[in-house]
């Protein structure tokens, strides 16, 4: 495999945050998630590659596609900290960066302390609601 097959799956996330946002920093109109990553693929060959990998499930030996995965977190972040909006789901919900989204200096922005740490506070009450559920 490729260079992103170096990285942990937080790496992966992280790796996909900056051309996430290019590429809706570029479009005047909301993008699906199809386009988004149709254009990442586009800017960036270690995407391209990565988009494309199968992998094998370890508990039930099915392929999937890691991509999908880290891809659909690093949106569900960016959108947590308002930086896009999202309307419907799955591959034709419409994303479009919001004002906050348009003010980041994407070539500047240090992923790590200024979104991956800030949507810790939201993934740390997700796993406490989930808990919770599953005591009762």
């Amino acid at each position: 495999m490729g260079y992103i097959d170096t990285l942990n799956t937080e790496e992966r996330v992280s790796y996909l945050i900056k051309p996430i946002l290019k590429v809706l920093s570029q479009s005047s109109s909301p993008l699906t998630t199809e386009e988004i990553c149709s254009q990442m693929i586009k800017l960036d060959p270690y995407i391209a590659e990565y988009a494309e990998a199968l992998y094998t499930s370890g508990k039930t030996g099915k392929p999937y596609k890691d991509f999908t995965k880290r891809f659909s977190l690093a949106i569900k972040e960016l959108e947590v900290l308002k930086l896009l909006s999202r309307e419907g789901k799955g591959n034709k919900s419409r994303i479009l960066l919001t004002q906050e989204g348009h003010d980041v200096d994407i070539s500047a922005l240090n992923v790590e302390e200024e979104i991956r740490a800030k949507a810790q506070d939201y993934w740390k009450e997700k796993r406490k609601k989930v808990t919770e559920k599953k005591q009762r």
